[in-house]
């Protein structure tokens, strides 16, 4: 939660400015997919901007088809995906990587 690359307005630099989303909410780590690991972030983009219908990065699902998520509250849950997540490459539509 601390890059600068695409998101300066949504860069947190100390865990007390996580607000919105509220702490228990706010995943700070994933298991990104080993085929798109790339710069050390993983990139989620607001659906109504470009690229907000693609995956920039992708979450793993080789575990049970679903990657755990570590929040910044300290709890960790394990997400299970619908749909098996295909790499292809970067900057690919949602319903192609499945």
């Amino acid at each position: 939660m601390n890059c600068t690359k695409w998101r300066a307005a949504y860069t947190y630099k100390r865990s007390s400015l996580i607000t919105a989303p509220s702490p228990t909410a706010a995943f700070v780590f994933l298991d990104v997919n080993e085929e798109s690991i790339s710069d050390g972030h993983f990139k989620i983009v607001n659906p109504d901007e470009k690229y907000g219908n693609e995956w920039v990065s992708l979450p793993s699902d080789r575990h049970d088809r679903g990657c755990n998520l570590s929040f910044a509250d300290g709890h960790v849950e394990h997400w299970k995906w619908k749909w098996p997540k295909k790499w292809i490459d970067y900057f690919v539509k949602f319903a192609d990587a499945r």
